[in-house]
């Protein structure tokens, strides 16, 4: 029962602002955890970022192939390279948007600037040879990387992907052990 404000205007006065403030502090603590939830980013967030990276190597790395390259494997290489990593990447982004993980716009690895470097002062044979070694130790990485995520990944999906694309990336890499 409210009190009469003809009664005890004090109380009154007072009621409805505790009323408003309770119910504000019930429905903030209501709330928190879900929103709290909304934001917390996969337990695998390690594993797109990582997946992220390598695939943008693999498209820029594509790109340098069918220009630089003597042996025309080596540049149909190239070119499936950057279509099937491209493909591969944008799934990755809608996934990790999904999940809360932040997505690098382009590759960042001070390794992967070093090799591309060295690629660019490269042709014919040179560019060939160094480039499928590259291709081969960054794939054996990727695999690596895709094998342990199916393993012990906590995100279903990052599992999923995983399981998905590793087919693809042993197929290339034993291309190019192939061409090597």
């Amino acid at each position: 029962m409210l009190p009469n404000p003809t009664d005890d205007a004090e109380n009154y006065g007072t009621l409805p602002l505790m009323i408003r403030w309770s119910m504000r502090v019930l429905a903030a603590l209501l709330l928190y955890p879900i929103s709290a939830l909304a934001a917390i980013p996969s337990p695998d967030a390690s594993f797109y970022q990582k997946a992220a990276e390598y695939n943008l190597e693999e498209i820029d790395g594509g790109r340098l192939a069918p220009q630089q390259a003597n042996d025309s494997a080596v540049r149909s290489f190239g070119t499936t390279l950057g279509k099937d990593h491209g493909t591969a990447n944008r799934t990755l982004r809608g996934l990790a948007m999904m999940s809360h993980v932040d997505f690098p716009g382009a590759a960042s690895d001070e390794t992967f600037f070093a090799k591309r470097a060295m690629l660019l002062t490269l042709t014919g044979d040179a560019f060939d040879r160094y480039f499928v070694e590259w291709q081969i130790s960054l794939h054996q990485e990727m695999i690596s990387l895709f094998k342990q995520e199916i393993e012990s990944g906590l995100d279903p999906d990052a599992k999923n992907y995983a399981s998905s694309n590793l087919p693809m990336l042993q197929d290339q890499l034993e291309l190019l052990l192939s061409l090597h």
